[in-house]
């Protein structure tokens, strides 16, 4: 297991536990004191914390590199429906030079 990014999901003030339990496989954790109480898994091999928040928890990003060209990826957008985290939206970043140079 690896640790993942440090951050307060429920905005409570302390950090909450985000770890890689398998390739591209986080399991989140809310902390309460030095016990998590587990509110599910995302998959996807980088796992970001969104600015916005959704039912009183922080919106999480996947971003996924394409199979079209090395550079461009792709980011799906996930929020808290209240008991677990659902993809809300997905878009794409391109990369920033024209194909085939």
């Amino acid at each position: 297991m690896q640790p993942g990014p440090k951050v307060d999901l429920d905005g409570d003030g302390q950090l909450d536990a985000i770890t890689l339990i398998a390739p591209g496989v986080w399991a989140l954790y809310l902390m309460r004191g030095a016990c998590g109480v587990s509110i599910g898994q995302l998959e996807g091999p980088d796992l970001v914390a969104n600015r916005g928040s959704t039912n009183g928890m922080r919106d999480l990003v996947i971003n996924q590199p394409t199979l079209q060209r090395g550079c461009d990826q792709d980011h799906y957008l996930w929020k808290w429906s209240g008991t677990s985290y659902v993809k809300r939206g997905e878009w794409m970043t391109k990369c920033p030079f024209p194909p085939g140079e």
